[in-house]
């Protein structure tokens, strides 16, 4: 409905030129989207770590959202990214506002330095191992994994195997949601 409607206005006040609606991009067309953009404006009020904004990031997007989840860890305020309250379109278009005359009318780009680091930070064949790591040690004594979507992780099937071989009859049961498409973050195709 959301959509329909906003479909509607852009048409309506003739900047079809000017909008575009995705909708779902397959993941060999998602870096084209990413790169084609000047701005990602995510203004949830709950979520998980956003894999979305994470790819945006990596390609040098500046990024508007909120403080929900880890993106305080992840936005550097007024170099990758800025804050605004959940729930408040004033401030979000003051932000966005702010943004288009203070940052996009002069060309402004976040720094190279600061693309590397947070790619390096943030590259896959880090985060993998850490996350082998935490759910081997969280999940010692589960008695069942539930896998309620898939996701490509390098280290999947040692991360597995490590659960499966919990075998204590008073082992507690473990609920594990993955992404189901492929992480776009990485530093070498980006």
């Amino acid at each position: 409905i959301l959509r329909s409607k906003l479909e509607k206005y852009v048409k309506q006040n003739m900047l079809t030129s000017k909008v575009v609606f995705h909708g779902n991009v397959e993941n060999d067309e998602i870096w084209q989207v990413y790169r084609s953009a000047d701005l990602m404006i995510a203004p949830s009020i709950s979520e998980g770590m956003s894999i979305s904004i994470l790819e945006a990031l990596s390609c040098g997007i500046y990024v508007i959202t909120t403080r929900v989840s880890g993106n305080e860890e992840i936005i550097e305020c007024k170099v990758n990214g800025d804050f605004v309250e959940e729930q408040n379109s004033i401030l979000l278009y003051d932000v966005v506002r702010s943004y288009y005359f203070q940052k996009h009318q002069i060309g402004y780009e976040v720094p190279k330095s600061f693309l590397k680091e947070f790619k390096a930070t943030y590259d896959w064949q880090k985060i993998v191992p850490v996350y082998e790591r935490e759910l081997t040690n969280y999940t010692k004594g589960v008695k069942a994994l539930h896998i309620i979507d898939t996701l490509w992780l390098g280290g999947a099937q040692t991360l597995l195997k490590n659960v499966f071989e919990c075998k204590s009859i008073t082992e507690r049961s473990f609920l594990f949601v993955l992404r189901k498409t492929i992480p776009l973050i990485d530093i070498e195709n980006s």
